[in-house]
């Protein structure tokens, strides 16, 4: 026979509710601890601390002494305890607080697989508001909103399959990334083998993203930041780059065809076997820029900068030459400049 112990009479009615017989041990002990640690204070501890003082007095000024260091102890201890009442108080309002984020952030996770777009979209926005108010939380954040743009809106396996209209609620997912706070991240942005035609990522912030094979024909990405970012084989056909930041981007095998470059910074980009016919590179910065084999036939460079460039290879049949700074330019050849438009 198994025997079971319990507290005899463990609970008490108090005001019409149950209180555990126990909780009155913790009352109790408290009270006790409270006056132990006065008596110790207005005795022991008064006596110690006042005893120098005390030499060779009596009677009444000795009787003020002790008045005087009993009071001097009591303000100590007083503001001892409000010193550690208020730092248990924040303690516990960290605690509370981290508790609400740590649930904010569940909902706003759980809401992303809600069949509604407009649920969706609520819960990006409220993750953007947790990345924002908490920097810990920066990283993860980040790290959900890549993932479901990339498992949302990933690239067909036939890239010339049409493009169905990007979702309200990846156009959300990317503003906010695109938008993130400029704090310092230890993984760069992950939307490789995403298709994201058509989508507005004006001055967005992307340097170093990996966009490696993403489809952004007609994407909107005038003034964006994307300083060595990857975009090897991405397809770029139509897209709009004016005045984008492409200093060491990877652009390696990229289709650019028609792509709207004007005044562009692509200082030290990779642009090995890049097709970027009738690309419209007009006055943009490419000094240093590497187009081995890429493709400009047609293509607008007229008084682009393209200093220290390697032109090895590349076609440039009728691409608009005129006013460009050719200084230095490795690999060009005579026959090249002939197929070209270039001044006189």
């Amino acid at each position: 026979m198994r025997m079971v112990f319990s507290w005899p009479h463990t609970e008490r009615v108090r005001n019409g509710a149950r209180v555990p017989v126990r909780s009155w041990f913790v009352v109790v002990g408290t009270v006790v601890a409270v006056l132990a640690a006065l008596w110790g204070i207005l005795f022991p501890l008064t006596d110690w601390a006042a005893d120098d003082s005390l030499t060779g007095l009596s009677g009444r000024d000795r009787a003020d002494v002790i008045d005087a260091t009993r009071r001097t102890l009591l303000q100590a201890a007083g503001g001892t305890a409000a010193l550690t009442a208020l730092l248990f108080t924040v303690r516990t309002y960290l605690l509370n607080r981290r508790g609400q984020q740590t649930q904010r952030f569940k909902d706003a996770v759980e809401q992303l697989g809600s069949e509604q777009t407009a649920v969706r979209i609520g819960g990006i926005y409220s993750l953007e508001h947790i990345m924002r108010e908490s920097p810990e939380d920066h990283r993860t954040v980040v790290e959900v909103l890549s993932a479901f743009v990339r498992e949302t809106s990933p690239a067909p396996d036939t890239p010339q399959e049409p493009r169905k209209r990007l979702g309200t609620d990846v156009q959300a997912a990317l503003t906010v990334l695109g938008r993130r706070p400029p704090r310092e991240e230890t993984a760069p942005l992950d939307l490789h083998a995403t298709d994201l035609r058509g989508a507005d990522l004006t001055n967005a912030r992307l340097h170093r993203a990996n966009l490696s094979a993403a489809l952004l024909g007609g994407a909107n990405l005038s003034g964006a930041r994307l300083e060595a970012a990857r975009m090897r084989g991405a397809d770029l056909n139509a897209a709009r780059l004016r005045s984008a930041h492409l200093e060491g981007a990877d652009l390696a095998h990229a289709r650019m065809d028609g792509a709207d470059l004007l005044n562009a910074r692509l200082p030290y980009a990779r642009l090995w076997g890049a097709s970027l016919p009738e690309a419209d590179l007009g006055g943009s910065d490419l000094e240093g820029a590497y187009l081995k084999e890429a493709r400009l036939e047609g293509a607008n460079l007229y008084a682009a900068n393209l200093r220290r460039a390697t032109l090895a290879g590349a076609r440039i049949d009728r691409a608009d030459l005129r006013r460009a700074d050719l200084a230095s330019v490795d690999g060009l050849l005579e026959e090249q400049v002939a197929s070209a438009v270039v001044d006189g």
